[in-house]
């Protein structure tokens, strides 16, 4: 066994330890159960969410194709259950019959490249083994403007690989080494929810993206110190409460997921800007309503760029965040951006000040947006389940 292999099998924790003797257990009643039930489509997202493109294509699927057999995996006790369960089929996440479900399905379907019963597990035994084959389709959670190689082919191996905008495509296409046919261009699932009139244009959503470094082993001082905390607490200053309120305007500033134990640190006392964690909101409905969006790199970007509505790029690390975080690929932001660049603080409340005022930002941009989204409809999931009943025919011949 190698050096790479051993280095991975380390992914596998104590705590995983029960997941693998179940993964074990559970093998031979899946291939039994899946001769009484051939035709499961698995889908979800994390543990505890259903407001991603696993949802929107659950919901369509429970809706317009309601003969497919359909299952949503998430724990029972998450905020979003109700909803999905409205629906139709849920399975507990991480159970027993979770387990059954994955080796019986024939599609198992996520947003995330973790959208099964343990990831370490799973890992191992399709990625690194080989000695189990699922049939996973990856919706993504969004569209890849960086080179992402944990989801390269050799590092995931999925099925069907679902791409959001036709430059992500072939990017991905012919670099991430799937073979032929597997990677598809269907847009993302939940761009289907953008079909809405609930646009409010004095909302402000500002919702940077994680790092890598921080997130691993930051200490709370550490964390403090960084540029990424410097900015993006200014961001939070009188300043911009000010600007807020001579435009009569507000702003909801949201903590990553993947920082969220630093949450009580980003502060601001001004009446006009809300800080909120990215669990305790519907990311979805945001997206939808705000006006205006500020960000870094995140790929909730590629959403508001959809929907033709104006966002703002807060870039202070650019090349600290290609060298640590994720490399750069195919998109550069001066080039190929949906909004203006601002390294500093001053340029960001300018580039504020001139949406509040004026309303009208997108110029330029909109051509980019034209060009970056050749599928502009709402019959992304449409698209997605004719895709994977296509790769599964494929595969049955």
């Amino acid at each position: 066994m190698n050096e790479s292999i051993l280095k991975k099998l380390k992914m596998v924790k104590l705590s995983d330890i029960g997941q693998l003797f179940v993964f074990f257990v559970m093998i031979i009643p899946g291939l039994v159960y899946k001769l009484f039930r051939p035709h499961i489509w698995l889908v979800c997202e994390k543990r505890n969410e259903a407001r991603d493109n696993g949802y929107w294509f659950f919901r369509f699927l429970r809706e317009k194709e309601p003969s497919t057999d359909a299952v949503y995996a998430i724990d029972k006790k998450a905020d979003d259950y109700e909803k999905v369960k409205e629906l139709g089929n849920t399975v507990q996440f991480g159970s027993i019959k979770h387990w059954l479900y994955y080796i019986a399905a024939e599609a198992n379907i996520s947003s995330q490249k973790d959208g099964n019963p343990n990831a370490a597990v799973c890992h191992l035994f399709e990625n690194i083994l080989g000695l189990f084959k699922s049939n996973r389709v990856f919706l993504q959670h969004g569209i890849a403007e960086k080179d992402l190689p944990f989801v390269h082919y050799g590092n995931a191996r999925f099925r069907m690989f679902c791409c959001g905008a036709k430059p992500e495509y072939e990017f991905i296409k012919t670099t991430f080494g799937y073979p032929e046919g597997a990677v598809r261009y269907t847009g993302l699932c939940r761009f289907d929810s953008y079909v809405t009139d609930e646009k409010d244009e004095s909302l402000i959503f500002i919702a940077p993206t994680w790092r890598m470094q921080l997130n691993r082993s930051a200490t709370e001082e550490e964390f403090l110190k960084s540029a990424y905390y410097t900015n993006w607490s200014s961001v939070l200053s009188h300043e911009l409460g000010d600007i807020l309120k001579a435009n009569n305007a507000h702003a909801v500033f949201c903590v990553h997921r993947n920082m969220s134990r630093f949450k009580h640190l980003f502060i601001s006392d001004s009446p006009y800007i809300e800080v909120v964690e990215w669990d305790a909101i519907d990311i979805n409905k945001m997206l939808r309503t705000a006006g205006l969006l500020i960000t870094d790199y995140s790929s909730i970007a590629v959403d508001f760029a959809f929907q033709f509505k104006n966002m703002i790029y807060f870039q202070f690390d650019l090349e600290d965040f290609q060298k640590n975080h994720l490399p750069k690929a195919y998109f550069d932001y001066e080039r190929d951006g949906f909004g203006p660049v601002c390294n500093t603080q001053e340029e960001l409340f300018a580039e504020i000040n001139n949406y509040l005022r004026n309303r009208v930002l997108l110029g330029k941009y909109k051509e980019r947006i034209l060009q970056f989204y050749e599928l502009h409809d709402s019959s992304n999931c449409r698209r997605t389940f004719d895709s994977i009943k296509e790769i599964l025919c494929t595969k049955k011949k």
